[in-house]
């Protein structure tokens, strides 16, 4: 299966960049275009007809894609310290005493952090990530909203407050 899925970078790869001369994007976006509507035109090796004949009778038959987008975030597995914090990038993020001792998921991206935990699907937390510079970071109910989860585990969301503490805390 797996070089079903890849082999269509290599076809790009060796059939169009292999000696392209890089300009600028807009150029390569345009040439990329042109070259891709030349080779639908082609006949396939392996299925003996034109790609974009082949294509068009398939088409009615495909699935539209998923509404929601797929989630491409960088996952991080950590252990809750005793403390209750969980450490990414020099930086200790508090989660609540339940998960002490316990994996969690940090799942990053675009500079937000969402925190899970191996048994409920939503996210507990949501936090900013801040330059690495040794903070201690917690949070703290404004408000508090308590939604009941598909397993009728109770989530709550909080708000980050960053509270300066000495680099000398961390280890």
């Amino acid at each position: 299966m797996k070089g079903k899925v890849e082999r269509p970078y290599s076809f790009i790869r060796e059939g169009f960049w292999h000696g392209y001369g890089f300009v600028c994007v807009e150029t390569a976006n345009r040439d990329i275009q042109a070259w891709l509507e030349k080779k639908e035109k082609r006949i396939h090796g392996t299925t003996h007809e034109v790609v974009c004949l082949r294509f068009a009778g398939e088409a009615p038959h495909l699935k539209a894609l998923p509404r929601q987008a797929f989630d491409t975030s960088y996952r991080v597995y950590r252990k809750v310290h005793k403390d209750c914090t969980v450490r990414f990038e020099s930086n200790s993020y508090v989660v609540p005493h339940t998960l002490v001792g316990k994996e969690i998921i940090l799942r990053v991206k675009d500079g937000m952090m969402r925190i899970f935990s191996e048994i409920i699907s939503c996210p507990l937390f949501y936090y900013s990530i801040l330059s690495p510079v040794a903070k201690f970071i917690s949070y703290f109910f404004s408000f508090i909203k308590l939604l009941r989860s598909a397993k009728g585990l109770w989530v709550a969301f909080g708000l980050c407050l960053l509270s300066g503490v000495s680099s000398s805390y961390h280890s």
